[in-house]
């Protein structure tokens, strides 16, 4: 059964809002009156099966899965991660989730599954393989491979049903990114709220969350600027003329690479570094940076970093030059990246309107 479906997106011309230690927003669409997009029209094709027909190759680097090729539920893929089996689990606008164990697709969704909602915007693994997935709409969701268990404001200390973002310490707490009631800490037991009432946190909106190497540091990205937290202690970046650290704007992504560098993906401003000491900023008018629209990063086993733009393809950077993978010069056939997550060399790309691409290096 193929469903054409139409969707549109504009932009808001002001701020809004693994195997990288990170974990990032991946914007709504549908009805919401903050659509983040450019106008574009896609047509999705369906299937709600098990394939083995499961990818196409563009050449002997790039694999891409979709729905024609595929049992992919969506095209319109919003995050991928990997199991601690190796396998590849994608949440998507519009057709719940689906796992790729690297011969054929397994979907769930509302129609065969306690999924609440068929939109899902994050998911992470904990030590024991459990999937914590969150959605637009439908709370969290809890899968262990057997049961099914639903945290959402109306049964548990979960403060908002819309989720940008999940992230789990290694101390196994859930760290749990929302629209606009922060960020709720889940133990297991307890719920934690940081919000604007609650906490110095500068904006109501966590598109994105990450630790540093040691696991003390929360690095929070928020609707307006950078924060971290120490324990009980919250600082507040803000932009000044002494440092490079962009204007207070949506941060979509952070990840943190094998020198425990912070890197910080925002919405109009490009990338930052931060060592600890000083700010760097890369944009499209100092450096290699395709696009100051950046909506991922990931740093692969080499320290190489990979940022996805919304716009202008891949970015490939490892500190002194940089590379670009677009739809006119490589396999990718989608400019729009939506997340990026990484295995051995191998980088997956969750794109706006094609799918989902692995590039297995050069």
């Amino acid at each position: 059964m193929n469903i054409i479906l139409s969707v549109f997106f504009v932009f808001m011309l002001i701020p809004l809002s693994s195997n990288c230690l990170y974990a990032q927003f991946v914007p709504e669409m549908g009805n919401s009156s903050e659509n983040k997009f450019a106008s574009v029209a896609n047509a999705f094709s369906f299937k709600d099966s098990l394939s083995n027909q499961t990818s196409k190759k563009h050449n002997d680097k790039w694999t891409n899965f979709n729905t024609e090729n595929s049992a992919i539920p969506d095209n319109l893929i919003r995050v991928i991660a990997i199991d601690r089996k190796g396998a590849k689990w994608v949440g998507t606008h519009n057709g719940g989730i689906g796992r790729f164990d690297g011969n054929k697709w397994e979907i769930f969704n509302t129609g065969n599954s306690p999924l609440p909602i068929n939109d899902i915007t994050a998911i992470a693994f904990d030590k024991h393989n459990t999937l914590w997935a969150g959605t637009f709409g439908g709370g969290l969701v809890k899968y262990d491979g057997k049961k099914w268990s639903i945290f959402n404001k109306e049964n548990s200390g979960l403060t908002d049903n819309f989720i940008y973002t999940v992230a789990i310490d290694k101390g196994g707490n859930k760290w749990i990114g929302t629209t606009n009631e922060g960020i709720t800490k889940y133990d297991g037991k307890q719920w934690t709220i940081y919000n604007k009432t609650k906490s110095p946190i500068p904006h109501p909106k966590v598109p994105a969350i990450a630790f540093d190497k040691k696991g003390t540091t929360v690095w929070i990205g928020t609707g307006h600027g950078l924060c971290s937290l120490k324990g009980k202690e919250f600082k507040v970046f803000k932009s000044d003329s002494s440092s490079e650290l962009p204007p207070e704007m949506t941060i979509y992504s952070l990840a943190i690479d094998k020198k425990g560098i912070l890197w910080v993906g925002y919405k109009y401003g490009g990338v930052a570094s931060y060592d600890g000491h000083k700010w760097t900023l890369y944009t499209k008018t100092n450096s290699g940076l395709p696009d100051d629209m950046v909506y991922s990063i990931c740093v692969d086993k080499d320290n190489i970093v990979w940022i996805g733009t919304l716009g202008s393809g891949l970015a490939r950077f490892n500190g002194h030059s940089w590379k670009i993978f677009n739809s006119q010069n490589s396999g990718l056939v989608d400019d729009n990246i939506m997340y990026l997550t990484t295995e051995g060399k191998s980088v997956w790309i969750a794109t706006l309107k094609k799918g989902l691409f692995k590039f297995s290096g050069e």
